[in-house]
């Protein structure tokens, strides 16, 4: 199925969950504040350019798709196409946003006053460490705990998580995790996250006595993490597998989205054109 995309615009649209290929005029708004320079200082594509240059042998021209690249086009179109004022934003997507901002920016400058210039709204949310000690969970590094994973999955996960290293000393008295868990190893540090946000305050710091003593403990840390992350998940998997959440539900309530937002967005385009000369689309011819 498509991706959807949340967006918080105008008044009039409040919040709204739509699938772009709901939103026929989204590749026209997408085609229209393409950078090259400015998408290849994106962190993201960086980062998989310098892995691909640093792994035995290099790598020749550049193999990486434009889907990569140009992701941060698809997003300023998310937001742009439906006039969004106000968009919450992440760490991990606030260069995203501040790219659509200097589009919105650079196409008013040079052909008017035409496309909404949002502001990113700060989201306090945490960023996930992934199983495999990684900065973040992500599916394109395999290292997610999701949350429809079944209690067997999780404990299955879980387990996989390699804990060979024996405890070291911390080097430190406090028992926050910010001053804790970077001493770990990273693995073992994801575990410690993991439980210090779904467990109650006495679990951790029982664990983290555990770790100072060195204590054999690995195998209980992760059963116990699994019983927290499998509570979590359940009343999530239940509202999924609700009876009355269908398909058809789910379909109905995108499309009643979708009506709500194609007419903002093709005014959007509408005005895009004007501005730079090229006519009417032709759902608007």
């Amino acid at each position: 199925m498509p991706e959807g995309r949340a967006t918080q615009s105008n008044d009039r649209l409040h919040r709204l969950h739509i699938l772009r290929a709901d939103l026929h005029a989204h590749v026209a708004a997408g085609a229209v504040p393409d950078a090259i320079g400015l998408l290849e200082r994106g962190t993201t594509y960086k980062d998989k350019m310098g892995k691909l240059e640093e792994a035995p042998g290099g790598v020749e021209g550049n193999p990486l798709s434009y889907g990569l690249l140009g992701y941060p086009v698809l997003m300023a179109a998310d937001i742009l196409i439906v006039r969004a004022n106000k968009v919450p934003v992440g760490d991990d997507q606030r260069q995203h946003l501040e790219m659509a901002i200097d589009m919105a920016q650079r196409f008013n400058s040079r052909f008017g006053e035409t496309l909404t210039v949002p502001e990113g709204i700060a989201r306090n949310a945490l960023r996930l460490p992934g199983l495999d000690g990684g900065a973040k969970m992500g599916k394109s590094e395999h290292n997610t705990l999701d949350l429809l994973d079944d209690a067997a999955t999780v404990l299955k996960k879980i387990k996989s998580v390699p804990t060979t290293t024996d405890p070291e000393p911390l080097g430190t008295d406090s028992n926050h995790p910010d001053d804790v868990i970077p001493r770990m190893p990273n693995s073992v540090g994801a575990l410690y996250r993991l439980l210090h946000l779904l467990a109650p305050e006495e679990v951790y710091l029982d664990f983290v006595g555990k770790y100072r003593r060195g204590e054999k403990f690995y195998g209980t840390l992760k059963t116990t993490l699994a019983e927290y992350v499998s509570a979590f998940n359940a009343p999530i998997i239940e509202k999924y597998h609700a009876p009355g959440n269908t398909r058809a539900t789910v379909e109905e309530f995108l499309r009643g989205n979708a009506q709500k937002v194609t007419p903002v967005a093709l005014d959007t385009v509408e005005a895009v054109r004007a501005a730079m000369g090229i006519g009417h689309s032709l759902y608007r011819a």
